[in-house]
């Protein structure tokens, strides 16, 4: 099954080119441990999608000169918060498997860039078409949500996404495999009322199955076995619960209150 292909792109202290952030970037202790909570909650919308995750070894160690020395001075050392960050998700050093090629120029906006994780994402495209490529920029660049890389004669055009809720954004249209909803007769469809089935109370699908697949793109979970969605037009949560390894990727749901203890409160948080 084809992946969605990330690429984490950190600031540097020593810029390795002109589109990188060009100011010094020694965060003061007290905003680094904020400053890789964004990270975290990025990689929350990450997990539970189908991605191959990809960072350059150089990338990070590039951003760590500003830490590794001053460790004493923070509470929290960024290598520490840094590990502990990407231990949730699945990302591995492209430099390991190089894609791009010595011989071939790449350039943005007529400048020409190499060994970077800017030509990697754009030569691994290149070479796959058919495949979806996103570059997570964590406060690292500064091209924007779109833009183009030249790879000799031939252009190609990259997403790049810097807040988790683009993140979710970009995988509700972007994700492989879509994710699918159906409406079953046990919650129903345009329903207000709960009611009790062979002594079990069920909870009512409140919209349409329609609205319900929308609000399914951009749910959220722990895992994909559970997503939860904030249905601000019906206000309430929207539960979706997954229906097996299946290449539909197929979801039933329901709504609960606000206050129902069926949506943990770390989702809550998240969704408000």
């Amino acid at each position: 099954m084809s992946k969605v292909n990330v690429f984490l792109l950190l600031p540097e202290a020593q810029p390795s080119n002109q589109w990188m952030v060009q100011e010094d970037f020694r965060i003061p202790p007290t905003a680094l441990y904020d400053f890789m909570l964004k990270l975290d909650k990025k990689n929350d919308e990450i997990k539970i999608e189908n991605y191959k995750g990809y960072y350059d070894v150089d990338n990070i160690n590039n951003f760590l000169k500003n830490y590794d020395t001053l460790e004493d001075c923070y509470p929290f050392p960024a290598r520490t918060l840094l590990q502990t960050s990407l231990s949730v998700v699945e990302f591995y050093d492209w430099r390991e498997e190089i894609m791009q090629q010595a011989t071939v120029s790449y350039s943005i906006f007529a400048q020409p860039v190499k060994n970077h994780t800017f030509c990697e994402i754009a030569q691994r495209k290149f070479d796959n078409p058919d495949k979806k490529f996103l570059l997570l920029n964590h406060a690292s660049h500064i091209l924007g949500n779109t833009f183009e890389i030249c790879i000799n004669t031939d252009t190609v055009s990259i997403d790049s996404r810097t807040e988790a809720k683009e993140i979710r954004e970009w995988f509700a249209i972007n994700r492989h495999p879509a994710r699918n909803f159906h409406a079953i007769s046990k919650h129903g469809e345009n329903r207000q009322d709960i009611r009790i089935i062979n002594g079990e109370t069920v909870s009512p699908l409140r919209c349409s199955e329609h609205e319900a697949r929308t609000w399914l793109q951009t749910a959220i979970g722990d895992t994909v076995r559970e997503l939860f969605n904030n249905d601000t037009d019906n206000g309430c949560y929207i539960v979706f619960k997954h229906e097996g390894d299946t290449p539909q990727n197929m979801y039933h749901g329901y709504h609960v209150d606000y206050t129902s203890t069926d949506v943990p409160g770390n989702i809550k948080e998240r969704l408000h």
